[in-house]
């Protein structure tokens, strides 16, 4: 299944550790999402099924290739997130979108037409 309008998200909210990024690699069946980083240094994390090179958006939509292995490294003033490619059998169903930042109420999801 290809990434669009119509394809289902999955968003992940939570207070500060309470385990969302230890949920996106159980989903994952991998570790992609890093664990135990300060949440004000990982920017949102857009997962979607693929091979592609992953990318940082910032605010005003540019896009720049992206090193995985240190996301915590990305600089977050300028990021508005991170879009992931990895090939997970859940992500042939479904993209998953993660925000460590985000409280209740407040999120900034990347495409507005992914919210129900």
């Amino acid at each position: 299944m290809t990434d669009s309008a119509k394809t289902p998200r999955i968003i992940l909210l939570g207070e500060f550790s309470a385990g969302k990024s230890t949920l996106v690699n159980a989903l994952l069946e991998q570790e992609r999402s890093p664990m135990r980083a300060t949440a004000s240094h990982v920017p949102p994390i857009w997962y979607s099924h693929g091979t592609g090179a992953s990318v940082r958006v910032t605010k005003d939509g540019s896009e720049f290739e992206l090193d995985t292995d240190d996301i915590s490294a990305v600089p977050m003033d300028d990021t508005q997130y991170l879009r992931v490619f990895v090939e997970a059998p859940i992500l042939e169903l479904t993209a998953v979108f993660g925000d460590p930042n985000a409280r209740a109420g407040s999120v900034a999801v990347p495409d507005r037409r992914y919210v129900a």
